[in-house]
């Protein structure tokens, strides 16, 4: 996983949800996808904006359970 994920799936602590639960896959330039490691199904899709070097999520939601 490169650094940028590296960063977002730290973040994701802001949105409530433990980092290592997670997986971020880039599915466009500033779209990723957050998968459950256990529950392949439960997911989220996020957006990010740039501030400063790296990528910052600017929404997180629900896409599927």
């Amino acid at each position: 996983m490169c650094q940028i994920q590296n960063n977002l799936k730290k973040d994701l602590k802001k949105f409530g949800l433990n980092p290592e639960e997670w997986t971020v896959r880039k599915l466009k330039e500033k779209t990723y996808k957050v998968m459950h490691i256990k529950d392949h199904q439960f997911y989220f899709h996020g957006q990010t904006k740039q501030v400063g070097v790296l990528p910052e999520w600017s929404q997180l939601r629900l896409f599927s359970l």
